[in-house]
């Protein structure tokens, strides 16, 4: 579907017609929708990955979380694992890391890297909203009606009525819980998935 073709559902969904003040809002509604997505969900279609070294451990712009952390030695490949700051901060000095937490916009390592190393990251990326100047992306390619049970949703909440919220909130989570098991479904029958330019490189588990 297309954005316009999903603004008319949500507005069609509220049943309430000729009601400019809210009219004027369903975009945004629009957006926190996927971007509840973003936040919650791991979709095949947002796994992303790029390659950086220790020295410039810049988080990407786009970056939501981890699927995989890896720094590819000449002998192996050593897996870098999230932690808690105290615990990287406790992994000490002068080594191969293997712990890694978020510090502002940079990653922080534990050990303290003794060498520039390689780091390959596959991470979930936040996808380009669809809305007035974005006209379609995955989300609203696929499964348009997560989109607009969760913008009928927020907009519930904007009218101050919470049982109508508390329904749409209850079909939102539906739908997103029948993607994502069809993408896990997916995953164990060995399905293709749908990755951008991930990095060639054999991983275990990834």
């Amino acid at each position: 579907m297309t954005y316009a073709q999903i603004e008319a559902s949500v507005i069609s969904w509220l049943n309430r017609l000729n009601f400019p003040s809210l009219e004027a809002e369903v975009e945004l509604f629009i957006e926190m929708a996927q971007r509840r997505v973003w936040r919650t969900a791991d979709l095949n279609a947002m796994r992303t990955s790029i390659q950086f070294t220790t020295d410039v451990p810049t988080i990407p712009a786009d970056y939501m979380r981890t699927h995989a952390m890896v720094i590819p030695l000449s002998t192996r490949n050593v897996e870098v694992n999230g932690a808690p700051l105290k615990k990287v901060l406790q992994a000490g000095l002068n080594g191969v890391p293997t712990k890694y937490t978020a510090v502002n916009t940079e990653f922080l390592f534990g050990p303290t890297p003794d060498q520039n190393y390689t780091v390959n990251l596959l991470y979930y990326a936040a996808l380009p909203n669809v809305s007035t100047s974005v006209t379609n992306n995955w989300l609203s390619d696929n499964a348009p009606e997560i989109i607009i049970f969760g913008a009928v949703m927020e907009a519930c909440l904007w009218l101050k009525d919470d049982n109508r919220a508390g329904v749409y909130e209850g079909r939102f989570m539906a739908s997103l819980k029948e993607l994502t098991d069809s993408e896990e479904e997916m995953a164990r029958e060995g399905g293709s998935l749908q990755v951008s330019g991930e990095f060639n490189t054999d991983y275990d588990n990834v």
